[in-house]
């Protein structure tokens, strides 16, 4: 299954970005699958960047390659900050390549050795040999839920928090959480 995001009330089963821009979150239901479950809701600030999380290959030897539409390696040296963490946020500004593939703010699944980064939602197109410029931005915690049965936890938040860039950044298989907007 995949996560939905259309209306007031989205239901999500899968890591990744939910929405960019605000979001009124009301109200949180957890519904574990099995003891242990658990679901960790994110967000990001865009005016919040990672001090080495802004660089570039312009201007270098280094080339960036991206296959499987979700992993952008870099050629070679370790160009790619180690501030990069998964749970962080990533984003290319600038590209030698196609345009598609600008301004797609993408959770990270996989920081690699300063040489790769894997995020989830297959927000990319592939493309090989291409110069790339990116910020990263650090994801901060909005809802950390821990299933101690198979019973549903509500959190019910009033009039709401406005949330900036939406995330899940962790959910259990088989597990899924609405979200009231």
């Amino acid at each position: 299954m995949s996560n939905s995001v259309v209306g007031r009330i989205w239901k999500i089963d899968t890591a990744g970005m939910l929405k960019s821009g605000l979001t009124c979150v009301k109200k949180v239901i957890f519904v574990p699958n099995n003891a242990g479950d658990q679901v960790l809701l994110t967000y990001f600030n865009r005016s919040v960047e990672i001090a080495t999380g802004v660089d570039s290959t312009f201007d270098e030897t280094t080339t960036g390659t991206i296959t499987s539409a979700d992993t952008l390696t870099i050629s070679g040296g370790s160009i790619l900050p180690s501030a990069i963490v998964d749970g962080s946020v990533f984003e290319i500004t600038r590209t030698s390549g196609t345009v598609a593939n600008l301004r797609l703010p993408s959770l990270v699944k996989t920081a690699g050795t300063n040489t790769v980064v894997v995020v989830w939602d297959d927000p990319w197109t592939n493309e090989a040999t291409k110069d790339y410029e990116w910020k990263t931005y650090t994801s901060y915690d909005f809802l950390k839920a821990f299933g101690q049965s198979k019973d549903t936890i509500d959190f019910d938040f009033g009039n709401g928090f406005n949330l900036p860039n939406l995330s899940c950044e962790t959910i259990s298989s088989g597990a899924y959480v609405y979200i009231y907007t």
